[in-house]
């Protein structure tokens, strides 16, 4: 357990010295040339079938919904009686909401000038979509499973990434994010996710060692 503890904390240092980096390398202008590439691809590639799929991601992950999916995951824990589960969990999805916000404020990097669907803010940077996907699929995927030791676990682990990849890639094709965007928000995700599993291991750890 205390192995296990340590490469998770070693994991949130990498994954949020690899945000530090972006954030930094965003500031410098670093990013304007591959940003610019790859918003030009997605515009080449660009026809009606992509962009149907890429408005269905993007309704289905809407601020709103994406509030049903917590309330959807918060059940699923509680029915199962994992009452430390949830609690990391939902303090996971809050402190991402609200570090999203920040850091918004922070670095103000504007979006895209055309996008494809309506934005509630020309702040870019971090993607909010991105991180908060990353969390929410990481932290439950782990929970979830690691909690009673189920079955079908290196499935959803697999289907997690392709997720986040998926969303992350519509992000960019809807013209709403820069690919730093999307990087940033990958890296904090998977940063806050390691801390909050980290405080879970610990929490898990102690108990077993106090009872």
């Amino acid at each position: 357990m205390h192995t296990e503890s340590t490469k998770v904390l070693k994991a949130f240092f990498l994954t949020g010295a690899l945000f530090s980096l972006t954030a930094f390398f965003v500031q410098l202008g670093f990013f304007h040339t591959p940003n610019s590439i790859v918003q030009e691809w997605f515009s080449q590639i660009a026809n009606e079938t992509l962009s149907l799929i890429a408005v269905l991601i993007d309704a289905l992950t809407t601020p709103t919904l994406f509030i049903f999916w917590v309330v959807l995951a918060s059940i699923v824990l509680l029915g199962r009686d994992l009452k430390k589960e949830f609690f990391i969990f939902i303090s996971g999805i809050t402190v991402s909401s609200v570090l999203v916000v920040v850091f918004k404020n922070v670095f103000r990097v504007i979006r895209p000038e055309h996008t494809l669907v309506p934005v509630f803010s020309n702040l870019a940077f971090p993607s909010g979509h991105t991180t908060l996907i990353t969390v929410f699929l990481f932290l439950f995927t782990f929970l979830f499973f690691n909690s009673k030791k189920r079955k079908r676990e290196d499935e959803f682990l697999f289907l997690a990434p392709a997720l986040i990849l998926i969303i992350g890639i519509s992000r960019m094709y809807l013209g709403v994010h820069w690919f730093s965007d999307v990087l940033g928000g990958l890296f904090l995700g998977l940063s806050i996710s390691f801390l909050m599993i980290w405080v879970y291991i610990k929490n898990v750890f102690i108990s077993k060692n106090t009872v």
